[in-house]
């Protein structure tokens, strides 16, 4: 929930906010793709990473305090709302999971949803640390071909493998999310408060 309140009662459409992301050039913040690569990072990734802390790298820098009903109040509702309904949907109906890649002229374009996942890593990468070392890392190559920085961590896989793998990203990362989220599941649990221990009685 947005800070002072509840959430906007109006919500905008994801279309309708990547329309206004995109056409407000003074803002700098971030198209609707790269909130869903960012987001999905966060919901399926290891780490727990608060709205303070990512938010902010969508509104230029800025944590969004706006009125109530405000045009950045309802944007940034919307987002949590979309955080919300991704969250839902992996833990609950994981086959319907879509990321939103970008279209243009009938070509997918995935560049800006894989830069926002690789800034959701980017976040908590002592997180991420385990997942990369382990066999979960293979289950990524979809995504981290796409990304120089995700490709730096395949060494192991030659230039023309990594093309191979980035030119059918856009039909894999759906599925790779999914299992990344599966993988993550316990990782993402927090753990219970240690009861402290209880005195002791001395004996008489």
């Amino acid at each position: 929930r947005a800070a002072g309140g509840g959430m906007s009662e109006e919500l905008y459409t994801l279309a309708e906010l990547d329309e206004i992301l995109r056409e407000d050039g003074r803002s700098g913040y971030v198209g609707v793709s790269a909130i869903d690569g960012l987001i999905a990072a966060l919901v399926a990734g290891p780490a727990t990473v608060t709205p303070e802390t990512w938010l902010p790298l969508i509104f230029a820098g800025r944590m969004p305090e706006a009125p109530e009903g405000s045009p950045v109040r309802r944007i940034a509702d919307t987002i949590r709302a979309h955080y919300s309904s991704v969250e839902i949907t992996l833990a609950t109906r994981p086959r319907d999971y879509t990321p939103m890649f970008m279209n243009h002229l009938g070509q997918v374009i995935i560049e800006d949803w894989v830069t926002g996942f690789m800034t959701g890593f980017s976040l908590a990468p002592d997180a991420w640390m385990p997942i990369v070392l382990s066999p979960t890392r293979h289950k990524l190559r979809p995504i981290l071909a796409s990304n120089e920085l995700g490709r730096s961590l395949l060494p192991e896989l030659s230039p023309i493998e990594l093309s191979n793998i980035q030119d059918g990203a856009h039909d894999t990362i759906g599925a790779t999310v999914v299992e990344l989220h599966k993988a993550t599941r316990k990782l993402r649990r927090a753990p219970k408060p240690a009861r402290p221990p209880k005195p002791r009685r001395r004996r008489q």
